[in-house]
């Protein structure tokens, strides 16, 4: 039977939230009071996007009195955590600074360093890996120029990171606010002016089909006019156009009942065949924004969602079934890898992914001439019987690898144990779409 959920899926204040998927567990971060430890950045954790439980608060407090939109990224065995933090009543002071920790639910401990010092205010970083492995960062700063069609007030700008804590200091601009809808607050006063203040916020970017769409939202946080919308580049660091129709907000807005949906991340469904747009809402009486899900489609190249929703909505797929199902044909899928060894030299970049059960069967596991090694991870995993999520009860087989392929790959340096499953990894989350393809094709 087809399961469902509801908005919100999280009762409590989470706002700005960030979904992070690793090894099979989504960690939920967002903006939210600290922790009656002093610690700051609460943290939730799921395994289906829709049953969230509350693991503590993640950050060291730095002395601040607000921490805002944190987003973190897994890089070489470490968490970074970027985030703005300040103590002025309207944010006015938020800089933008970076925490690392050993475990995504932290601590995170703070760098000691703020990302972009030469600006008085900066928040809400973002940051992104391209297909290559190169890292950028998307933030937000404030302009004061009027240029072309350019408002007053906060815009987003990408920079390349040198390191996980260090920006090159050549930031572009992605996109600055330009319509109607975005703005922010008429008759502000900032920088010792007063302003009709715009923003666009809350960069996060998805790949389309070769293209870079940077996901922003804008106009006022707290108000009905706060929405999603997209500009599109070939490129991390642009230019970026605007499509059409940019007049109001592409992607979702306010629907009765529901105020400012926004400040929005991605991630993929369990089963990694289907993004989902992860977001914050008001409820009508705008007690507290809270965390919401609702699924990313695609109708060519624009970007469509059904939320904002409040309504019951199919729940992201579950993972498949362990090892396959004999009777539907529902198969799993595993990482293979083979890799070199010399004594200079490791070599990782011959990773694949295959249905199983293969069109052909491939021995695996064996040592081969000149230290060669090759092995095999799999979904599958010996135990009693069960019922898997295509509904037939069936036993789960045994990880088919043989002895002797674990036992190479166990002799196998630490080092290069690390460079297959980091090349692993980066597959599997480059080629989300071919796996769900993969676990598609032949079923039913």
């Amino acid at each position: 039977m087809q399961q469902t959920y509801q908005n919100p899926v999280y009762p409590e204040i989470f706002a700005d939230p960030f979904v992070l998927k690793h090894e099979g567990v989504y960690y939920a971060y967002g903006t939210a009071p600290g922790g009656a430890d002093g610690r700051q950045i609460p943290v939730l954790r799921s395994t289906d996007l829709v049953q969230w439980e509350p693991v503590g608060h993640a950050l060291d407090n730095n002395g601040a009195e607000h921490y805002w939109a944190p987003e973190v990224a897994f890089h070489e065995g470490r968490f970074y955590m970027y985030y703005s933090s300040g103590s002025a009543d309207e944010g006015t002071d938020q800089k933008l600074r970076v925490a690392v920790a050993e475990h995504p639910a932290g601590p995170f401990v703070d760098s000691g360093k703020i990302l972009v010092p030469d600006q008085p205010f900066s928040i809400d970083a973002h940051p992104f890996r391209d297909k290559d492995g190169q890292w950028y960062l998307f933030y937000c700063v404030d302009f004061l120029e009027l240029e072309d069609d350019h408002r007053v007030g906060t815009g987003i700008v990408v920079d390349r990171l040198v390191d996980m804590t260090t920006l090159a200091g050549e930031p572009r601009v992605v996109v600055r606010p330009h319509e109607d809808w975005h703005v922010f607050r008429k008759g502000r006063t900032m920088y010792g002016r007063v302003y009709d203040w715009h923003t666009v916020e809350g960069a996060s970017v998805q790949v389309h089909d070769g293209r870079y769409y940077c996901f922003y939202s804008g106009g006022a946080w707290e108000r009905e006019n706060y929405g999603v919308s997209y500009v599109v580049g070939d490129h991390p660091l642009g230019p970026y156009e605007r499509p059409q129709g940019g007049h109001e907000a592409l992607l979702m807005g306010s629907r009765p009942g529901i105020i400012g949906p926004g400040h929005n991340s991605f991630t993929v469904s369990p089963d990694g065949s289907q993004t989902w747009i992860v977001y914050h809402a008001w409820d009508e009486a705008q007690t507290a924004r809270r965390m919401c899900i609702d699924r990313l489609d695609w109708e060519g190249a624009r970007p469509t969602t059904h939320g904002p929703t409040s309504a019951a909505q199919a729940a992201p797929r579950p993972e498949p079934p362990r090892g396959g199902c004999s009777r539907c044909k529902t198969p799993a899928y595993r990482v293979r890898w083979r890799f070199s060894q010399t004594q200079e030299s490791i070599r990782h970049d011959d990773v694949q992914l295959s249905r199983h059960p293969p069109p052909h069967r491939q021995r695996m596991g064996r040592g081969h001439r000149r230290q060669d090694h090759s092995g095999r991870q799999s979904s599958d995993r010996p135990g009693h019987r069960h019922r898997g999520p295509c509904g037939h009860r069936r036993p789960r087989p045994r990880i088919g690898s043989g002895a002797k392929g674990f036992e190479a790959w166990r002799l196998v340096p630490a080092a290069a144990r690390a460079a297959v499953m980091r090349r692993a990894a980066n597959l599997l989350r480059e080629r989300a779409g071919d796996i769900a393809r993969l676990l598609t094709r032949g079923t039913g």
